[in-house]
């Protein structure tokens, strides 16, 4: 008994001393396994900020095409993925440096392929045209053509600058005046006849027999008033309203008539004026059967007897250009073409022409 406290008083000390060393050897495995910690929980915080870094630059960067942003979109997924799955600093790490080598790479490719905007020219260069990955080419600035022939062949400008400079300051001669205004012979009929616009939407192959007629019309009237009819020309001329214009198929001409009323009525008044102002030329066609007639209504309903039957509109419509004096001016005659085999039997072109015509009255 007193052998085994003797024993137990010597192992104390000993005791006493390994207590505190086994103590600090725990608390530094416990410090070490906690530092472990944090740094695990730093690397993943990293790899998290990181990606949603990405993700958000993602969402507002407009310039990233449709498809590189699928490609962003992918690798984001897969980071996240990544971010429940890994558990050691090193794997964080290493999933940190892929992550940003990979979208270094996507976002070189998004560069690679925008278009390049070129550079303004400045002192002596002057961008390429060209986008992608061409470099901009530097040319000189532009000289007068004289100058850049002789850059070609090797020489150098010399006397071909004067060009330059009668440019810039003119010398001083005195103006020259525009040649006068050459009078224009007096005629009689001024060849513009055309078919109307409105009728040109009408398709040639539907052409009738009368509308490639209508459209063939040249210089057809010709000034045929005799001179005691030339004051009530310039009556007709300063009121135009008061009158009317009809083709007589039996004279082949056209009539100035007074009033509203057709002069191939039975009860029309010979005593209205009415007379010759137009004859016919260049109109083989137009004879017979065949005739000219109102642009807007070429047939029209009348009653004879108590009997209502259709005829053809020799009426003419027309204006006048009142813009020269009383003894000149010009009269613009639109009509149709009109074919009349019977009462019953009528036809009339679908184009419209019209004719220009110059009265000189002296």
């Amino acid at each position: 008994m007193k052998r085994s406290v003797r024993f137990l008083l010597l192992l104390a000390p000993f005791t006493t001393l390994t207590t505190p060393i086994l103590a600090a050897s725990c608390d530094k495995k416990e410090s070490h396994q906690e530092k472990n910690i944090k740094e695990d929980f730093k690397e993943k915080k990293e790899f998290k900020e990181l990606i949603e870094k990405e993700e958000a630059n993602l969402k507002v960067d407009s310039r990233i095409s449709k498809e590189t942003k699928e490609k962003i979109n992918s690798l984001i997924k897969e980071s996240k993925d990544k971010l429940e799955r890994l558990k050691t600093p090193e794997e964080f790490k290493k999933a940190i440096e892929e992550f940003n080598k990979q979208i270094e790479e996507l976002k070189k490719d998004k560069t690679e392929n925008q278009p390049k905007i070129p550079k303004k020219p400045s002192n002596g260069e002057s961008s390429g045209q060209g986008g992608g990955n061409t470099k901009p080419e530097v040319i000189p600035p532009k000289k007068p053509e004289g100058d850049q022939m002789n850059h070609e062949n090797g020489k150098e400008p010399k006397e071909e600058k004067e060009p330059k400079n009668e440019e810039s300051t003119p010398p001083s001669t005195p103006p020259t005046t525009p040649p006068a205004t050459q009078p224009t012979p007096p005629y009689e009929t001024v060849p513009s006849d055309e078919p109307n616009k409105e009728d040109e939407a009408i398709d040639e192959k539907e052409l009738s027999e009368l509308d490639e007629i209508a459209k063939n019309l040249k210089d057809i009237f010709k000034f045929g008033a005799p001179k005691e009819d030339f004051e009530d020309i310039k009556k007709f001329k300063k009121d135009s309203n008061k009158y009317t214009l009809w083709y007589d198929k039996n004279k082949n001409s056209i009539l100035l008539v007074e009033g509203k009323k057709s002069p191939f009525d039975k009860d029309f008044d010979k005593d209205v004026t009415n007379f010759v102002l137009f004859t016919l030329q260049n109109t083989p066609k137009i004879k017979n059967e065949i005739q000219l007639v109102n642009d807007k209504e070429p047939i029209i309903k009348v009653k004879e007897e108590e009997h209502e039957h259709q005829k053809l509109s020799n009426q003419l419509n027309f204006t006048i250009d009142s813009n020269q004096n009383d003894d000149k001016f010009v009269i613009i005659v639109k009509y149709k073409v009109g074919k009349e085999l019977g009462k019953e039997s009528l036809e009339a072109s679908k184009l419209s022409n019209e004719s220009k015509v110059k009265i000189e009255l002296k």
